[in-house]
């Protein structure tokens, strides 16, 4: 007969509390974690770190520090200390030196519970990258003026940095910077000399905490060279040449004026700064080199200063400027050759009784006079070099309203001849196609000897003079 076994309630309770610890063992190792129960790493780190940060790692219960710091390992290797929270809860990585900027380090560890649990971490890490030179001015190889600031641009801010600019050629310089601590000027204290090229070198070094830029020797010694450039100075634009010369006489009205710099000047920059006093309608013309433009009017008013202001800071086209306003000035004539003002051909008559006619050919004047007394001042032509007037004193020989130039083919008008020689004064000559010699060559000597007047000084020199008149010319 079957033998009966009796199944307590006991032996029920136990049998199912093995089966649950089963359970729960075969859980725990199958899975390797059971919340509460498996140890888990937490990194307290934004996604970012700056080069000095120290590493904070937490768990959520203790863990046995020993089998943590066995197997603990950052790639590529950082040699530091760990140090641990009392109760074994979490841990701080302090390297050594900082971390190299822009690194991306991956730390990893594993370890166990008090309960023999098991578990592994692993994290990567990235520093932040330094601050790098985004732009600098002058950029490489450009010519800038003597008063330039130097500036150097940062891509972001450079706090905790240590930064040390040179320039070369030594200068001493002053260094501004903005509110982001972003951008960098560099103010040279007495100008960078004209026509010299410098270097500029910008040296980096992380402080770590707290670091303000303090200098000492430690930090000089480890300072990174992260950016060099050179550019030259330039000379100043200058204006070297102006004609008519400044307080030049009798300029005609359609007399353009011409202004010469010693190098390629920018036109928009000059049409922006250029003044013509008292105003007038005018055109720029540049030469094919842009170092000379001429002023053209329309038409200068007579018997007129004028005044053609340049201003400070007209640029030329390799970036330097004019430093110094620069003034031309001049006067208009009128169109017959009528001196107006104080000149005369000479302050002292040669005689003081009766009329006489003198001609100086040096300042292109004509003056009449009468017993010492000036009656007039005329702007004349004389003879051009090679065929200059003669001087000395002479009288007149013969006088003709239309004298015909049988040698030049054209009309002398209000002729007066005064040598044997054939030299006359008379009015501006005329072609007989009616073509008449222009005014403008008054005051310069062009003529083939003759002394040429304008018309209306022509005619009154002419009734002025009789025969035998003395004609005095000198230089």
């Amino acid at each position: 007969m079957p033998k009966i076994v009796k199944i307590t309630l006991a032996w029920v309770i136990y049998v199912l509390l093995c089966s649950v610890l089963a359970a729960l063992l075969f859980f725990v190792f199958a899975t390797k974690k059971v919340q509460g129960l498996t140890p888990e790493a937490y990194f307290d780190l934004p996604e970012i770190i700056k080069p000095d940060t120290e590493i904070r790692v937490l768990f959520n219960q203790p863990v046995r520090v020993e089998m943590v710091e066995e197997s603990f390992r950052i790639t590529p290797n950082v040699a530091g200390s760990i140090i641990w929270d009392e109760d074994g809860r979490g841990f701080t990585f302090a390297p050594e030196n900082i971390l190299e900027p822009g690194q991306k380090y991956v730390l990893a560890f594993s370890g166990i519970n008090n309960y023999w649990l098991p578990f592994k971490a692993e994290q990567e890490i990235k520093i932040d990258t330094s601050p790098r030179v985004e732009r600098v001015s002058p950029y490489e190889g450009q010519g800038v003026r003597s008063d330039s600031r130097i500036f150097v641009s940062f891509n972001k801010p450079v706090g905790g940095y240590y930064l040390d600019f040179k320039i070369k050629p030594e200068i001493d310089f002053s260094v501004e910077v903005d509110d982001e601590k972003k951008e960098f000027a560099l103010i040279p204290k007495d100008g960078l000399e004209p026509e010299k090229t410098y270097e500029v070198e910008v040296w980096r070094r992380f402080l770590g905490k707290g670091g303000t830029g303090a200098d000492n020797e430690e930090t000089t010694a480890r300072l990174e060279k992260i950016k060099s450039f050179s550019f030259s100075t330039l000379s100043p634009l200058e204006l070297i040449t102006n004609y008519p010369q400044n307080g030049k006489r009798d300029i005609l009205v359609k007399q353009q004026v011409t202004l010469g710099f010693n190098k390629s000047i920018d036109l928009e920059s000059f049409r922006s700064l250029l003044r013509v006093e008292p105003e007038v309608l005018f055109q720029i013309k540049p030469s094919a080199n842009q170092k000379s433009v001429s002023i053209v009017p329309d038409a200068w008013e007579q018997d007129m200063d004028y005044r053609i202001t340049v201003k400070e800071g007209v640029r030329a086209v390799d970036g330097s400027y004019l430093e110094e306003e620069k003034v031309a000035y001049f006067k208009t004539g009128n169109a017959g050759g009528v001196v107006k003002d104080e000149r005369r051909a000479t302050d002292d008559p040669v005689i003081k009784d009766g009329k006489y006619v003198d001609i100086n050919l040096k300042s292109q004047l004509l003056g009449i006079y009468s017993d010492g007394i000036h009656l007039g001042t005329y702007r004349i032509s004389s003879g051009k070099s090679g065929m200059q007037t003669p001087t000395g004193q002479y009288r007149v020989l013969s006088k003709e309203r239309r004298h015909w130039s049988h040698k030049y083919k054209l009309w002398m008008p209000f002729s007066m001849q005064f040598t044997g020689a054939g030299h006359f004064i008379h009015e501006l000559p005329e072609w007989p196609n009616g073509y008449k010699e222009g005014a403008n060559h008054l005051g310069i000597p062009v003529s083939h000897g003759c002394v040429r007047l304008g018309v209306g000084p022509a005619e009154t020199v002419f009734n002025f003079s009789e025969i035998g008149t003395v004609i005095n010319l000198h230089y």
